[in-house]
């Protein structure tokens, strides 16, 4: 006798009964994924047998979409405030950087034929390498750049960046990469040892010397005729120049807070007869908790061309800056770069300064001559003010070596333009 579901037609692996024909398609349940019956059970039941607790026929299978139109609209408002969140996760200011730091991780993959989304780790080393050093690539396409390489920490906002855009398009980070971790754990070393050197070893830059080197700047005079390209360039960096010098002298920052010092650290203030720059460190060797500290540097009423405040203020206009970092490089073509310059930068141009100045400090051995660096600002103002007679607690305020935790925070600038070792300065005082 034939099997009762010898007509049936099996497909192999299949865990369900094929459906009966005579069954109207409209009535047929779709099946749901991961609730196939299992090969073999209820195979002794016959076809049109109900199965155990089976549903009422008009009843809507257990795991049917219910059409719930508030929960999903509740759902929908979650995503959007998830996505208002996220999008807070960034400042603005941030984000600006960011899309800074893209379009030229963009422009130097375009230069090399290479692709920035998704970025190998391979083309992220070449490009830390490429702006770490300031160097053109094989293309001469960058041949206009200034040659300052950047510094350490705006490598690594860089990094950041490209980090940002490719976690954003759900795509892994090339910048996690050991080759990219290497490349930059190199520039890190790199820029402490050059910082590392001039502790030691830099001779100090007093007034006197201070006033010969600045001697020597281009930018002192009116500004040439924009179309004279290279000319407008150094007059330019002139006038950067000679508020570096001026700022970090009267200031007594390193070199470091120096170059990283943005128009949103500097205000103005006055206190009685003394007027100046108050200038907030975000973050220093000396807070590594980021509490913030802040320096001053006096409005020079006795001999202008030597006043801070007004080279500054001089090369802010020049160089149109209203946001972000006061100190860049000047390409060739007299376009200002939007990155601060690199330690190596400062460094660079102290000695070059110095140098043509003929300055040669004093107890040095002959192979160790033209000791000046960026340090020699710090270590000037120190040198000179200390001579003058500035006493050891204004000295203090000023260059920080000591964390004065017990002094006023919220009166502490007011405070400072009174007792700033500023005034004590050679440069500040009358010939």
């Amino acid at each position: 006798m034939a099997d009762d579901n010898s007509s049936r037609e099996d497909t192999p692996g299949s865990s369900e009964p094929a459906a009966d024909p005579s069954e109207p398609a409209s009535e047929r349940l779709p099946a749901e994924p991961g609730n196939s019956v299992p090969a073999g059970e209820n195979s002794g039941a016959g076809e049109d047998a109900p199965a155990e607790d089976a549903p009422a026929e008009d009843a809507p299978a257990e795991d049917a979409p219910v059409e719930d139109a508030p929960v999903e609209e509740s759902f929908a408002e979650d995503i959007a405030g998830a996505e208002d969140f996220s999008q807070k996760a960034l400042s603005e200011r941030t984000r600006k950087a960011y899309r800074r730091a893209w379009s030229d991780f963009e422009s130097y993959c375009e230069e090399v034929g290479k692709g920035p989304l998704p970025a190998r780790p391979v083309t992220v080393a070449a490009y830390i390498n490429s702006r770490a050093r300031g160097r053109p690539t094989s293309r001469g396409a960058l041949k206009d750049r200034s040659g300052e390489g950047l510094a350490a920490s705006t490598l690594e906002q860089r990094l950041a960046a490209i980090k940002y855009y490719h976690e954003s398009g759900g795509l892994a980070s090339p910048t996690d990469h050991p080759q990219v971790s290497r490349v930059m754990q190199g520039v890190r070393n790199d820029s402490r040892r050059q910082e590392a050197l001039p502790r030691t070893e830099a001779a100090p830059l007093v007034s006197s010397d201070l006033k010969q080197a600045l001697e020597v700047l281009p930018g002192s005079g009116s500004a040439p005729p924009r179309s004279e390209t290279a000319e407008y360039a150094r007059w330019l960096r002139g006038r950067r120049d000679r508020a570096l010098l001026l700022l970090g002298f009267a200031t007594a920052l390193r070199p470091r807070e120096l170059t990283q010092v943005e128009k949103q650290h500097v205000t103005r203030e006055v206190k009685g007869p003394n007027e100046g720059l108050i200038v907030h460190i975000p973050r220093s060797k000396a807070d590594q908790i980021a509490e913030g500290q802040t320096v001053t540097a006096l409005k020079n009423e006795a001999s202008p061309i030597y006043c801070p405040v007004r080279a500054l203020s001089r090369w802010r206009r020049a160089a149109s800056i209203d946001e972000g970092p006061l100190f860049r490089g000047v390409r060739r073509d007299a376009a200002v770069l939007p990155d601060p310059i690199s330690y190596r930068t400062l460094n660079r141009l102290v000695k070059r300064a110095c140098r043509k100045a003929g300055l040669e400090p004093e107890g040095f051995s002959s192979a160790k001559k033209r000791r000046y660096s960026a340090h020699s600002l710090r270590a000037g103002h120190v040198t000179d003010a200390s001579s003058r007679g500035a006493p050891d607690s204004a000295l203090m305020l000023q260059t920080r070596h000591a964390d004065p935790k017990t002094l006023r925070k919220y009166d502490r600038p007011a405070q400072q333009l009174e007792e700033s070792s500023s005034a004590f300065l050679g440069l500040y005082q009358k010939e």
